[in-house]
C-alpha cells in the first residue's frame, strides 16, 4: 500500500528574528528578541496544525521556508539585516519542534529555504510548509 503524504502550510506575516545561539548569551538583547519571536511563531504554527486537524507531523518530515523581503531603499537589494536564509529556516524548525508540531528536528530529512524579493514591506513574511510520509517503508 502506498504511503499517504501529508502536509501543513501557512504564512507568518512580517519579518522574523533569525536563529541565534541561546546558551550563555541568552540574556543579550538579540537573544531575548529571538525568544520572544519564537513564542509568537509557535502560536501561529500550532494554530495552523490545529486548523488542519493534525496533532504532530510524522517522521521523517521535510520543511520548506520561503522568506520574502522588500528591497532596501538605499541599495535596491534585500537588506543584510534580514538574516541568513539558513538561520531563518532554523527559527521556523525550532518553533515547530517547541510547539509540538513536529518531532525532534533530527527527523527532518529535507530542507528547502529561499529568500525572495517582494515590492513592499507589507508583503514581507514567511511562507512555510511541513511535509511527511505516514509510512516511510512504503514510500
Amino acid at each position: 500500500m502506498a504511503a499517504e503524504r501529508r502536509s501543513v502550510s501557512g504564512w507568518i506575516q512580517g519579518r522574523i528574528v533569525p536563529h541565534v545561539r541561546v546558551g550563555r548569551e541568552r540574556w543579550t538583547p538579540r537573544a531575548r528578541r529571538y525568544r520572544a519571536d519564537q513564542d509568537r511563531i509557535e502560536v501561529l504554527l500550532r494554530e495552523a496544525f490545529d486548523r488542519a486537524g493534525v496533532e504532530q507531523a510524522g517522521a521523517p518530515w521535510a520543511l520548506r521556508v520561503w522568506a520574502t523581503f522588500a528591497p532596501a531603499k538605499s541599495t535596491g537589494q534585500i537588506p543584510k539585516t534580514s538574516g541568513d536564509v539558513d538561520n531563518i529556516a532554523k527559527s521556523v524548525a525550532d518553533a515547530l519542534q517547541r510547539s509540538g508540531c513536529t518531532p525532534d528536528d533530527c527527523h527532518m530529512n529535507r530542507l528547502e529555504a529561499r529568500k525572495l524579493r517582494v515590492p513592499t514591506r507589507d508583503r514581507e513574511g514567511i511562507e512555510w510548509a511541513v511535509y511527511w510520509t505516514e509510512d516511510e517503508g512504503d514510500a
